[in-house]
């Protein structure tokens, strides 16, 4: 009962409540691999990707065949920018027979973003540069597509893209018109 109340806490954005009542929801003498997934989530929701992984991987120790707790840690991996073991993570969850198209549509996206991260100058993700803050904003959008800050990120990404565009060779923005 509680893990139903502490998932439908998280699913309207009330992560700090959700992350308390997901904790009483279970005991360590007898956890729900279903209610640590939950966990991980809201902890990965509220940017802490180290405990997440930890609630992810105690939940795969639970059920080693759930794919869809394997996709949480691989897009936990991709958020916290370790996309080598989020692309190894999510092939692992793709290639289960349980897995679904929105396990497959993750490894996509971790896929592209690794090609956007081999094209664009070393160390460009890490540094949150141009061209790959706007990959990790979508990436960030895709994951909270539900979360009001998300789409206020979104419309953020769309003014500044067309700022950007306004932009001549050298870089420097052109004056204003009349």
């Amino acid at each position: 009962m509680l893990g139903a109340y502490g998932k439908a806490l998280a699913d309207a954005g009330r992560l700090k409540e959700a992350s308390t009542v997901l904790a009483n929801a279970h005991t360590p003498e007898r956890p729900n691999w279903s209610i640590l997934s939950a966990q991980g989530s809201v902890a990965d929701q509220l940017g802490d990707h180290k405990q997440a992984q930890n609630y992810y991987k105690a939940a795969i120790r639970m059920r080693p065949d759930e794919p869809s707790v394997m996709s949480n840690l691989g897009l936990s991996y991709a958020l916290n920018k370790q996309l080598p073991q989020a692309e190894e993570t999510l092939r692992d969850a793709a290639n289960n027979p349980k897995a679904d198209m929105r396990i497959r549509q993750n490894l996509a996206l971790v896929l592209a973003l690794r090609a956007l991260a081999r094209t664009e100058q070393p160390g460009l993700i890490a540094l949150g540069r141009r061209g790959s803050v706007d990959a990790l904003d979508l990436f960030y959008i895709k994951v909270n597509p539900c979360r009001p800050h998300a789409f206020k990120k979104f419309e953020n990404l769309r003014r500044r893209r067309k700022r950007l565009s306004c932009e001549d060779r050298d870089g420097r923005r052109p004056l204003p018109g009349p």
